[in-house]
């Protein structure tokens, strides 16, 4: 099958809009955004929602500064966005998921943009770990020991490019989506989460539908259980079986209710950490797997799969990113409500990305260089 534009950019421009329209309430609980939102489909709420917060005699003082603090432009996406666009530049330049050229690249927008209040430049929203490895490549230390020991989404909220690179590949995908993860995580539950969004990405842009969830997710894991993991990650043997049992877990719940699905998914992370996380946590087992079940429950809409993955809370930023990326993937561009792409900031080089991967070249009219086009949509 030839490549779709549409696809290569329905899954870009979803990807932005889906982290865009989560950073708005990531770290809410479903309860909160259904009280502020009823439900957040439009950025149109978020801006009337703001501009009422003075008048506002239902939330409390110290809340409405709390959330005046958090308050980001309409449309803006975050790090999520941000690393996978880089992504997309290494892989047109190398051809390959390079995470020297990666890395070089990180370290060259901190180095150009950092200030005392911005440690790393133009990139927004990061977790600690991101911060933790570009501190560790500032130091000199390798691209292939700078990692940190996270189960985090991390890598799994960037990885869309390397699917939609090698979409007629999905086993290269997969062994590509290692060689880059291993920039930032150690932990193989990331990596391997990693690997599953970059299979999904490529199988949707190869398939014209999806007629069962359980069928299509099925292929995803069958694929995973053929690649060939490093030696330094196939010895943690104990978290390979968590990750896969967590699939198994999600795959007998896709046709279930969110509700019964995300609650699976939470009481067996439990058990196996010992500690209290919601499915909307950032832990890879958590938020990776249900954003498998947003996508392929929601298959047959790009807008419910995003309005789903936003409204069910908690790291609702990388769970849009991701959900969006694949039903973006399946579903094409014209698929995307226009007023979501309209309040998208930098959409038109969004765009361009995504010609990029089809082009295999930047040479494109109208290209931006990154720092560029984070700082003028920044300072907009």
């Amino acid at each position: 099958m030839s490549v779709s534009t549409d696809k290569i950019k329905g899954s870009i421009l979803a990807m932005a809009i889906g982290d865009a329209l989560g950073a708005a309430v990531e770290g809410f609980s479903a309860e909160k955004i259904a009280s502020i939102y009823g439900q957040l489909r439009e950025f149109s709420q978020v801006s009337i929602f703001y501009s009422s917060l003075d008048e506002r005699t239902d939330i409390s003082k110290s809340q409405i500064r709390e959330l005046k603090k958090r308050k980001i432009p309409i449309g803006l996406y975050t790090d999520d966005t941000q690393q996978a666009i880089l992504l997309i530049e290494t892989l047109v330049d190398k051809g390959i998921a390079d995470r020297y050229d990666y890395a070089n690249r990180i370290i060259d927008v901190v180095n150009r943009t950092k200030t005392k209040s911005k440690p790393l430049g133009v990139f927004r929203g990061y977790g600690r770990g991101f911060k933790q490895v570009v501190d560790n490549l500032l130091k000199g230390i390798s691209p292939d020991r700078a990692a940190v020991d996270s189960a985090g989404n991390g890598a799994a909220m960037r990885i869309a490019p390397v699917g939609l690179f090698f979409h007629d590949n999905p086993k290269k995908a997969a062994q590509q989506a290692i060689e880059i993860s291993m920039l930032t995580h150690k932990d193989v539950r990331a990596i391997l989460s990693a690997c599953a969004v970059a299979i999904s990405v490529s199988l949707s842009v190869e398939s014209k539908t999806i007629l069962s969830e359980k069928e299509f997710f099925g292929k995803i894991i069958s694929y995973l259980h053929k690649i060939k993991l490093p030696e330094i990650l196939n010895r943690q043997e104990e978290r390979i079986e968590q990750f896969f049992a967590s699939a198994d877990i999600l795959a007998e719940h896709l046709s279930d209710s969110y509700q019964i699905a995300s609650r699976k998914i939470s009481e067996y992370v439990n058990e196996i950490t010992g500690q209290y996380m919601p499915a909307e946590h950032p832990f890879c087992l958590c938020s990776v797997m249900m954003s498998f079940w947003h996508f392929l429950h929601n298959r047959d809409s790009t807008e419910e799969a995003i309005i789903s993955a936003v409204n069910a809370g908690g790291d609702a930023d990388t769970i849009g990113a991701i959900t969006g990326a694949m039903i973006g993937a399946l579903k094409g561009d014209k698929s995307i409500p226009y007023h979501w792409v309209k309040s998208l900031k930098n959409r038109n080089q969004l765009k361009l990305r995504a010609q990029a991967i089809i082009a295999g070249t930047k040479e494109l009219e109208g290209w931006q260089d990154f720092i560029e086009m984070e700082q003028n949509v920044c300072d907009s």
